[in-house]
Formats: C-alpha cells, sequence, structure tokens
C-alpha cells in the first residue's frame, strides 16, 4: 500500500483514578498497550488533525493546550521530527496551514487567540486576541486571510499579513437557544463564503474583502 501512514495516537485518561493494569504498562519514553508500543511525545487527547499544503508535515491540536507537527520522511515511513507549539492557555480546538506556504499554520484555541506559527523555528509570529472562545479557522484559498469562528456566535476575518481583524459579524440568535459558529469555508475561487451554525442552519454572509 502507498501513501503516508497517519502516526498512531496513544489516548490515555488520566481522568479516571490509577489503575493496575496488566496489559498497559507506561515508562519515562514510552506506553506498550496490548504489547503495541507507543513512543513519547505523544498526544493525550488530540480533537484535529491537518495536512500541509504538500503533504509533508501533520499537525494536531489537542486539550492539553499544545499544537504538534510531525515531519513525514518522502516514503512515508515514519515521522523523523516532533514538533510542540506551546503558548495557548486552552485547548487548541482548530487549526489550519497557509495554503500557500507549507510551514506557516494558523491555530484557534479556547484562550481566545488565534496564533500564527513558523514550524521552522516553532515560534509564534503573529497573534490575536478575539472576543470568545475560538472554536474553528480556516485560510482563505489564496492566503490572504484567516476566518474564526467562536462560541459567542461571532465570526472574525483576519488580514494574514497584519493579523488583524477587518470583518466581525455578530449572529442574532434567541437567548434560550445555545449556538455557535459551528463551521466555515471559503469556495475554491474564494468569492464566496459559507457557514453552519447550531443547532441548524447554512449562512451565506456578505463579506466582501
Amino acid at each position: 500500500m502507498y501513501g503516508i501512514p497517519v502516526p498512531r495516537y496513544a489516548l490515555v485518561n488520566r481522568d479516571k483514578p490509577y489503575q493496575d493494569l496488566e496489559y498497559f504498562v507506561e515508562e519515562e519514553d514510552f506506553v506498550d498497550v496490548h504489547g503495541q508500543r507507543f513512543w513519547k511525545p505523544f498526544v493525550e487527547k488530540p480533537v484535529y488533525v491537518a495536512w500541509n499544503c504538500i503533504g509533508t508535515k501533520l499537525a494536531s491540536g489537542s486539550v492539553d493546550q499544545i499544537a504538534w507537527v510531525w515531519h513525514i520522511e518522502p516514503h512515508g515511513h515514519c515521522k523523523v521530527k516532533d514538533l510542540e507549539l506551546k503558548g495557548h492557555t486552552n485547548s487548541v480546538d482548530q487549526l489550519c496551514w497557509d495554503p500557500k506556504h507549507a510551514d506557516l499554520i494558523a491555530t484557534a484555541s479556547g484562550d481566545k487567540n488565534v496564533c500564527l506559527w513558523d514550524v521552522c523555528s516553532g515560534k509564534c509570529s503573529q497573534q490575536a486576541k478575539l472576543s470568545g472562545e475560538n472554536i474553528n479557522i480556516t485560510y482563505k484559498p489564496d492566503g490572504t486571510h484567516v476566518a474564526v469562528g467562536n462560541q459567542d456566535v461571532e465570526l472574525t476575518i483576519l488580514d494574514v499579513q497584519k493579523f488583524k481583524p477587518i470583518h466581525k459579524r455578530k449572529f442574532n440568535y434567541e437567548a434560550s437557544i445555545l449556538l455557535f459558529v459551528n463551521e466555515i469555508a471559503w469556495n475554491m475561487s474564494g468569492d464566496m463564503f459559507f457557514l453552519t451554525t447550531l443547532p441548524s442552519g447554512v449562512g451565506n454572509p456578505n463579506l466582501a474583502l
């Protein structure tokens, strides 16, 4: 079979009291589950994964407040480097790679921050503090803008070069209904924008850039 294998995850629930399990062994640099060994570092509770634009790096966001990046060998046999992107103070709920630059990635977090990272240096190069807990993020196909949705039913468009909001849209809803901007997407030409909301709905807001 050809292709690039997705790294395996070891999911460890540390919320429950410690149990002495015969099939589970944890050491400083690995865990062993039913005879299968998972080398650390690993993400305990990943919530989102995405490939970069050329398929050489895989990133995951997690409730451990870290975005992880794996550099995959050209033949896809194994990962050759792990990178931790640290700086958020709440879960990294979604992330997206720059569609034009294979080493730039944006993360959206419950700490209300949106960060732009250079995975070559492993450092945050830009940061924007928004109004609510961010739950999704997506790049415009030409890489010039980023759209962010949050739990306060607000959509924000950021200019990537300045990394500042240029559009904000707050959506009206009944106080008795819990409503999120649940998913956001541009079409491939970048001239149309759609979003879905919870509990239900699809919108096409007028956000001419």
